[in-house]
């Protein structure tokens, strides 16, 4: 990928095979984001493709940014996609109702730095409609933080700001043990089914099943 993209090919070529949405409309941003790329491979691949691509979608509404929280890619390559998507990208919901902060906190054990991204989520996007916003089961980011066992700073980041003043991200101010909006105690009374799989998630279970689905596809067996 990286010989291509630094080839003498034509900008207008490279950016129609970027552009390319494949099987389940998956662009190559989307796979890059889900088997880690390196950092500069889709960097360039942004570079090209700007803002459209980075808001492309797949069958199920979701964004390259969708796949990088799911996937725990890394703080560098979640700020590239959001310095160029924007509000518009952060605020996207796929066909759950899900935002990225959704998947973000669905597979909050993946990130090494869960907090700085959640921070960046919440500085870019609407703050308390992100932290309000329900899922198809009706389940907030936070509800889906603490059900996978997200730790009490991160809990706090989660909790919808009652002072429009504050920063987002700022919980310095809160008072030891405070809980906010009352999610806490909510989503311990409500274990509904969260998504958590493939089939709900829209998501593969794993790279394993991906690569062997796409090689089954160049074979002709899938």
């Amino acid at each position: 990928m990286r010989k291509y993209l630094s080839s003498d090919a034509s900008e207008e070529e490279k950016k129609s095979n970027i552009m390319y949405r494949g099987d389940h409309g998956r662009t190559c941003l989307h796979r890059a984001c889900f088997f880690d790329a390196p950092d500069d491979i889709i960097k360039t691949m942004i570079d090209i493709g700007g803002k459209e691509l980075v808001m492309k979608v797949n069958i199920n509404n979701q964004t390259a940014l969708h796949w990088a929280c799911w996937n725990g890619t890394s703080y560098n390559i979640i700020k590239m996609l959001i310095e160029v998507g924007g509000k518009d990208l952060v605020m996207a919901k796929d066909e759950g109702g899900k935002t990225t902060l959704h998947d973000l906190c669905l597979c909050i054990k993946r990130h090494a730095k869960a907090a700085e991204i959640i921070k960046l989520i919440l500085q870019v996007g609407d703050t308390n409609l992100l932290l309000a916003t329900k899922n198809r089961v009706g389940q907030t980011p936070l509800e889906m933080a603490i059900e996978e066992g997200a730790s009490k700073e991160i809990q706090k980041l989660l909790t919808v700001q009652s002072n429009s003043k504050r920063k987002p991200g700022d919980v310095e101010h809160q008072e030891e043990g405070e809980e906010g909006s009352g999610a806490v105690s909510q989503s311990k009374s409500s274990k509904r089914s969260r998504s958590g799989n493939a089939a709900d998630t829209g998501y593969p279970n794993s790279r394993s099943e991906m690569y062997h689905k796409f090689m089954n596809r160049d074979r002709g067996l899938d």
